[in-house]
């Protein structure tokens, strides 16, 4: 038995990765996998021996909860969610090192191409639960149609079917996203130091003229119901937003590693609560899209050391 929880754990950030990219959930993700682990450990010795692959076991467990999970998600979202909805962040300290690139590396892992960027999920929401999984077996984790079909439950040539729908429906929006990590981490910089001094010029020069902001406050907190739009109009939603944080929501902004990204967690001055996790996406020219988490229920489960 202790042979099996040894590697249970050894399996659980493939899993969490799975149900995290498939949902953009990162509690649910982590409850997901805790009750599959769970499930399978108190199964007796007798069903262990009979699982022949136990990672690909519970990888399909896993996946399937998710894709029953974010159809009633979506549902969810379209019907009574406020505002523009993102993903749940997943978020470390600078000091934090980032382990190497590896199938095997921990639940906190922000490097690996399993932590996918923000602007990646935004995208993925426009996919089908069932494309969404395909996407993110096929393409992330260079799982082979046939592991990919077995996982769901459906045909080699239905897994490819779905799979070029998937690539169709984000090929047009991953071009907004070809900054390569270093320069997206130049433009960050330089977007966060010209927003701390108040150099609208600056960050004028910075943004695409088509850049667009989304900030998501679940209808909980004060943030832009609908995106923010056009270079001329995000910068005054800029000044906007700082003026009106200085007055109501003293805060001190620190770089973090966001979605494997460089970005910025907000803490209140007097609470020390996290209240904000921005992050950004770029292409070789400028910043293109901007994303500001402010949902108390996406960001409360954080525990970044600052």
């Amino acid at each position: 038995m202790n042979d099996v929880n040894a590697a249970l754990q050894r399996h659980r950030p493939y899993l969490f990765h799975l149900a995290y990219n498939i949902l953009g959930a990162r509690a649910e993700a982590e409850e997901i996998v805790q009750d599959v682990i769970v499930r399978v450990w108190e199964k007796t010795e007798r069903e262990h021996a009979e699982i022949q692959n136990l990672r690909a076991y519970c990888g399909k467990s896993v996946v399937n909860r998710a894709l029953t999970r974010k159809e009633a998600m979506q549902r969810e979202v379209a019907e009574s969610y406020w505002g523009v909805w993102l993903p749940e962040p997943l978020a470390a300290s600078l000091t934090d090192a980032l382990p190497d690139a590896g199938a095997e590396a921990r639940v906190q892992d922000f490097d690996t191409p399993k932590a996918v960027s923000m602007g990646l999920l935004r995208l993925m929401e426009a996919l089908t639960p069932l494309e969404r999984a395909v996407y993110v077996l096929t393409e992330l984790f260079d799982e082979p149609y046939s592991a990919t079909a077995a996982m769901l439950d459906i045909t080699e040539t239905h897994a490819r079917k779905l799979m070029e729908r998937a690539r169709t429906k984000l090929e047009s929006g991953k071009k907004r996203f070809s900054a390569s990590r270093e320069r997206h981490a130049e433009f960050f910089q330089a977007f966060a130091l010209a927003a701390q001094e108040g150099r609208y010029d600056k960050l004028r020069s910075l943004l695409k003229e088509d850049v667009v902001m989304y900030s998501d406050g679940g209808g909980k907190v004060v943030a832009s119901r609908i995106p923010v739009q056009g270079r001329e109009k995000n910068i005054q939603a800029l000044r906007n937003i700082a003026q009106w944080a200085a007055k109501n929501e003293p805060s001190t902004w620190q770089p973090s590693w966001v979605n494997g990204r460089l970005g910025a967690i907000a803490t209140h001055n007097e609470t020390g609560e996290i209240i904000a996790v921005l992050t950004m996406e770029a292409d070789k020219e400028g910043i293109t899209e901007m994303y500001s988490v402010r949902n108390p229920d996406k960001i409360r489960g954080l525990t970044v050391r600052l």
